[in-house]
């Protein structure tokens, strides 16, 4: 008798995990309408290396925790900094357009946008957590990512001309 053995192969069982990771993953994520929640009991989740504040749920919250930590691992690779030290960085995923744009208001930004990395301060990431334009705001976040994490890790600070093509870079995270 085969004890232990199963008909399942072990890259077939790897695909199921994937896929019910993913599954779970894009439920997590999901876009949707909020319910109501003042930005002043926004839920704070610490991940590995972001520190999430947002007032759309909880479990939004984590999920951007945990994709932007294993996205911090990928921009590691795409910028040579494998052994780089990654501190805690701040995003801030506010539940409606109209949030997103007092914030972009006050720093002066234009608004409507799909999201904007301000370094100044601590360098956070603020997104509304909706669709922009028919885009997810996780493609917003590995975009600003880029722009956190060459200044945050890397400490550098790029050229004018540059600062927008290099984090185009990021989207071969798949």
């Amino acid at each position: 008798a085969n004890v232990g053995w199963s008909a399942t192969t072990p890259s077939t069982q790897e695909s199921a995990r994937r896929a019910a990771t993913r599954k779970i993953y894009a439920k997590m994520g999901a876009v949707k309408k909020w319910p109501k929640r003042t930005w002043g009991k926004a839920y704070v989740v610490n991940s590995q290396h972001y520190r999430v504040k947002s007032n759309t749920s909880h479990k939004t919250a984590q999920y951007i925790g945990k994709m932007m930590d294993l996205t911090a691992q990928k921009y590691r690779d795409i910028f040579g900094a494998r052994y780089a030290a990654i501190p805690r960085m701040p995003i801030y995923a506010y539940a409606s357009m109209a949030e997103y744009n007092a914030m972009a208001g006050t720093l002066r930004l234009p608004q409507g946008t799909s999201g904007f990395f301000s370094p100044r301060g601590v360098g956070a990431i603020h997104l509304p957590y909706v669709k922009v334009m028919g885009n997810h705001p996780i493609t917003t976040l590995y975009h600003e990512g880029a722009h956190q994490f060459v200044q945050q890790v890397i400490n550098f600070r790029l050229p004018m001309s540059l600062r927008d093509k290099l984090p185009k870079s990021a989207y071969i995270l798949d």
